[in-house]
């Protein structure tokens, strides 16, 4: 977040605070691995998860407010999970890419890339779109 600031795109106190949340969460997550129960959900989302927050836009999380002219104008491709307590700062990022250069998935997931077929399979056709349309020039 300094760095956007620094590019002198706002950000509101309230996505400061979300920011900061979000990623106290990952790094509380991460500590718990070694305890996890084998077959439980290790990202479920608790009662008191930044993602279980009312009143976040889940088109722009932090109300960002990119210029044209910041963002990367070539082809991106952007991987989240949904239960991944750093979602809304994934979801963000995406604002720094033209949207017609850009191509997302939602793995459902958390903090990780799920090694299913399926997940797998999309992620492949992501990685050859973004190296097509690199290679056509757009």
């Amino acid at each position: 977040m300094p760095i956007v600031e620094d590019l002198g795109i706002e950000i509101s106190e309230r996505a400061k605070s979300i920011e900061e949340r979000s990623r106290t969460e990952l790094f509380a997550k991460a500590a718990s691995v070694e305890t996890v129960t084998p077959g439980t959900d290790y990202w479920a989302r608790s009662k008191e998860s930044v993602l279980m927050e009312g009143g976040i836009d889940q088109e722009n999380p932090y109300s960002l407010v990119v210029p044209e002219h910041m963002k990367i104008g070539i082809p991106t491709v952007h991987i989240y999970g949904q239960k991944d307590p750093r979602y809304y700062a994934s979801l963000n990022l995406r604002f720094f890419s033209k949207a017609e250069n850009r191509r997302e998935f939602d793995h459902s997931g958390g903090h990780d890339v799920p090694r299913t077929t399926v997940v797998s399979e999309r992620i492949a056709d992501l990685v050859r779109w973004v190296a097509g349309a690199i290679a056509d020039g757009k």
